[in-house]
This record gives structure tokens, sequence and C-alpha cells, in this order.
């Protein structure tokens, strides 16, 4: 018997590409969440689709320049990420809070947080071996 199921393709994911997916999503879901403006209120979700929009702007310039990888790789760049995610991340999860998870408003709310989650443990990644100090982002 023969088995005509191709192998699944071994390829790894560009580190680089994925950050940008990711923002990407982050964005997506942050423009998402103004359908429920009545909810959470205009400025609430302000400050997620601007903290959104200041991290792709921040990722357009650091993979416009040269070595992408080394400006990930130092401390202040990740620093200064992780206070844009801070941002959205912090507000989603605020917002989480006066929901019951079955409204459609919290299921959004969470993609937000994984989303953000993900983004940071690959940023961690970029981290020099050895000198990087865990902030994980409280899940």
């Amino acid at each position: 018997m023969y088995n005509y199921a191709s192998p699944e393709p071994s390829f790894q994911v560009n580190p680089l590409s994925l950050l940008s997916q990711l923002t990407i999503q982050i964005q997506t879901t942050a423009a998402d969440l103004t359908n429920y403006e009545c909810y959470f209120g205009a400025e609430n979700i302000g400050y997620i689709t601007q903290g959104a929009d200041e991290m792709m702007s921040a990722l357009q310039n650091v993979l416009s320049g040269c070595e992408p990888e080394s400006k990930l790789g130092e401390r202040e760049t990740r620093h200064d990420f992780r206070n844009k995610l801070a941002v959205v991340k912090g507000f989603g999860d605020l917002m989480k809070m006066d929901l019951p998870q079955s409204h459609a408003a919290f299921m959004l709310l969470q993609r937000l947080t994984e989303r953000c989650t993900r983004f940071s443990t690959l940023l961690d990644s970029f981290a020099p071996t050895g000198l990087v100090q865990s902030y994980r982002m409280a899940g």
C-alpha cells in the first residue's frame, strides 16, 4: 500500500514577519472594538487603537532600518515596545473586567490579550542570549 499523503513542508517562520503579522492583527482587533464604543467609550478604545498604531509605526521604523534583528536586540527598543504593549493590553484587560465571558467584545479583548502576549514572547527571542531579563506580561 502506498502513502499518497505528502509530508508537511518544514520551514521556519521569519520572526520579523511574525512580529509584523501580530501587529497587524492587534491593529485589526483594536479597530473591531470601535463597534463596541457604546459599552466602553471612545476614549478607552482610543487608547488601545493609538497604542496599536504606535506599535505599527515603531515596528515599521525598525524594519526599514539596517539590521532590524540587532535593533530589536537592544534593550531600549524592546522596552519601548513593551510600554506600547502595556497600554494596549492593560486597557483591554480593564475593559474585559466589566463584561461577561459570553459577550462578543469579551472574545475580541481576549484575542487582543493573547496577541499582545505572543508579541511580547516573540520580542524576547531577539534579546541577546543570557542577557534577557524576563519581563513576561501577565496573562
